[in-house]
This record gives structure tokens, C-alpha cells and sequence, in this order.
């Protein structure tokens, strides 16, 4: 017995599409690791068999355990249809890492020197664009996927008046992709401006889905 159009409905409309494309990509990945398995497969050992698979792997801690969260889930709802008796992840714990485990990061520094090098134009198409959207992420904090499907819709002008002068705005608005939460970032810095414009005109020569 499979889980019902209607309770599928339902859990998609509690979760966003990128923990909905999460919950699939599991599946698939533990396919790849286990082709075929039943429920009564499913215990405690498996998860951590499953866990140490995931670090030889060389996924790190956060990711693996945002699978063991969305197995979890999954898992629940089997566990409601009385395909288990037990959640195994009662006795497995689902550890929240706050920590940040890539100590690559870039300095102030380091970034003027990727945005000299945009600048001067040290590189040339499919370099630079990818310089560019870089960039774009670090000033902005959102995904590729989250501004590479920015649109002019997108924008939205905002006024701010002080005294007898007033300056238009632009917030730049959408969702989240993991987590469907609403982001409004100002257009504020003349760079960012020039980087989204410029990403803007490309994507419009190239055909993508820019209004």
C-alpha cells in the first residue's frame, strides 16, 4: 500500500520543493548505496551503518545529518501506516551542528582582489561570469539557484524620503529554496548593482527566463 495522492498533497504543501527535491534525492542515494530494502531492514544498526557510509563518503556532519532529519520524516509516516513498529531514530541521535566545518572562507581582502580582477576584466566569458555570479553570492548570501532564477519581477522599488529629497530602491525578493522563507535583500551598493545588472543583461542574450 503506497502513501496516498492525498497525503502526498499534504506533505507537500508543509514543505518547500527544495526539501521536497531533499526527500528524493535520499531515496536515490540510498539506492545507490543499498538497491533494494524492506522495512524490516530498517533499524537502528542500518541508520548507523548508513551514517558511517555517509562519512566514508566524505560528506560532512551538517549534511549527514540533515539526511538522518529527512529519513527521520520519512520514516514517521511509515511508521503512522504501520509498515514499522518503531522509529529507529528514537534511539539515534540527530545532532545540530552550529559550528562551521569549512574553514575556507574569504577575508575582506581576498574579495576586493576576485572583484579587481572582475573589474579589470582579467577574465573573459565563461570565467568571468562565474567570477561574477561568485561575487554576487558573497555580497548577497543567496545560492545559485536562488539568483539564477532572479527575474526583473523580482525587484520591487522602494522610496525612502528624508526631508525634501527622496532615493528609489530596489529590494531584491523571493523565496528561499530550502526553506521556502521570504528574503528581501536592499540594492544598496553601486557594485551589486552593476553585478546584477550586468547578470541580468547576459541572462536576457542567452534566452533564460529573464522578464
Amino acid at each position: 500500500e503506497a502513501i496516498t495522492v492525498q497525503e502526498l498533497d499534504l506533505i507537500k504543501s508543509a514543505r518547500s520543493q527544495g526539501t521536497m527535491d531533499n526527500y528524493h534525492n535520499l531515496i536515490n542515494k540510498m539506492k545507490e548505496w543499498k538497491p533494494t530494502l524492506i522495512f524490516n531492514e530498517i533499524t537502528l544498526e542500518y541508520v548507523r551503518r548508513f551514517h558511517d557510509y555517509e562519512i566514508k563518503t566524505g560528506n560532512q556532519l551538517s549534511t549527514i545529518y540533515k539526511k538522518h532529519a529527512n529519513f527521520k520524516f520519512l520514516l514517521g509516516l511509515a511508521q503512522n501506516k504501520e509498515y514499522i513498529d518503531k522509529n529507529p531514530y528514537d534511539k539515534f541521535e540527530i545532532k545540530k551542528i552550529t559550528k562551521a566545518q569549512n574553514s575556507d572562507i574569504l577575508t575582506e581582502e581576498e574579495l576586493k582582489i576576485l572583484q579587481t580582477a572582475y573589474d579589470s576584466n582579467k577574465y573573459t566569458e565563461g570565467k568571468k561570469e562565474v567570477l561574477r555570479d561568485f561575487l554576487f553570492s558573497c555580497y548577497t548570501s543567496l545560492s545559485y539557484a536562488e539568483f539564477y532564477n532572479a527575474t526583473y519581477d523580482d525587484l520591487k522599488p522602494v522610496t525612502l524620503k528624508k526631508d525634501k529629497s527622496e532615493a528609489t530602491y530596489y529590494l531584491l525578493t523571493n523565496e528561499r529554496q530550502k526553506t521556502g522563507v521570504m528574503y528581501k535583500i536592499p540594492i544598496v551598493s553601486n557594485i551589486v548593482e552593476q553585478l546584477l545588472e550586468r547578470m541580468i543583461t547576459t541572462k536576457t542574450k542567452n534566452g533564460n527566463q529573464i522578464k
